[in-house]
């Protein structure tokens, strides 16, 4: 039990980083999508799954006592300090890994990007990563990324560009978890 409300927060955690991340690079776009989704049908759609799924926590809760002695952790302080720097520790590398984006499209391009055209890439590069996270089934959201960006560039006029620069950064990752696996693998002997 302890490992899926684990899980849970850390997705929860990265889902939060991606937002809030994505509102400091886009807010205009954000607030358009929120527009959006305070529709009276959308609206009607989250009210019915937070009533469904209070309903099924409730019933969990008072049968299960390790849930219990979960929900006792997580009124803690520390469990919150926990998570807020596990969010911002989210972000930071989220940010990183968009500005190593727009450092592959600067090189790739071999010319610089206006301000607005970086903060576009790593928009796209943060919305494609959410979306590739969310996607089950998607090991690293593998094609689910590229798609999302191929689909969100398509009227930039540096598409092409940016899709060889999201290949090289999916290889870069890729040898970095690599790494990452083999560095691990070193320290356990």
């Amino acid at each position: 039990m302890q490992a899926l409300a684990g899980s849970l927060m850390e997705i929860a955690g990265q889902l939060a980083a991606a937002v809030i991340l994505g509102i400091f690079l886009a807010f205009r776009d954000v607030w358009k999508l929120a527009e959006l989704l305070f529709l009276p049908e959308y609206i009607a759609v989250l009210a019915l799954l937070a009533v469904m799924g209070g309903i099924a926590f409730r019933i969990l809760y008072k049968k299960k006592r390790s849930i219990q002695i979960l929900c006792q952790k997580m009124r803690q302080p520390a469990f919150w300090k926990t998570f807020g720097i596990n969010v911002c520790l989210y972000m930071a590398v989220l940010f990183l890994l968009s500005a190593l984006m727009c450092m592959l499209v600067c090189l790739l391009a071999k010319q610089d990007l206006k301000i607005s055209e970086a903060g576009e890439i790593m928009t796209v590069y943060v919305l494609a990563w959410m979306t590739g996270f969310m996607i089950p089934g998607a090991p690293g959201g593998l094609g689910v990324r590229e798609f999302v960006i191929t689909y969100l560039t398509k009227e930039n006029r540096m598409q092409e560009v940016i899709l060889l620069a999201m290949v090289l950064h999916r290889m870069i990752t890729v040898f970095g978890d690599m790494l990452g696996y083999l560095w691990g693998k070193g320290n356990r002997r």
